[in-house]
């Protein structure tokens, strides 16, 4: 049975080439907690923000897609996939731990977003 998982990875991660990369599990390690609710329609949604959001985005591996972003766009992200949290607040409803997770992130620097299919 296929799985399908979301993540954010390291696109700093000694294994794993933007470039080049053999498509053999060529997908950065992951640096936080799974996104639940994750499916194979997911990844057209996935996609559809990438490209709304200007991200550079391209297939990494054969089941590997992946989104360079920043911690802004993270946050955008969780909103067009689960909703903004309730009542403003930066945490919150569904996803909550990943929300948090991506609030104690740099600003500054840039990860990757993983959609995978294993």
């Amino acid at each position: 049975m296929t799985c399908y998982d979301a993540y954010i990875g390291d696109l700093e991660d000694p294994g794993f080439l933007w470039e080049g990369g053999e498509w053999n599990g060529n997908m950065p390690c992951r640096l936080g907690p799974l996104f639940p609710s994750i499916d194979h329609a997911s990844l057209s949604r996935f996609i559809e923000w990438a490209e709304d959001e200007g991200c550079v985005f391209r297939q990494a591996d054969w089941g590997c897609h992946i989104a360079r972003v920043d911690k802004r766009q993270l946050l955008n992200f969780m909103d067009f996939f689960y909703g903004p949290p309730p009542d403003g607040k930066k945490a919150g409803g569904r996803a909550s731990h990943v929300r948090e997770f991506i609030e104690s992130l740099a600003d500054e620097k840039v990860y990757g977003l993983v959609h995978l299919e294993s």
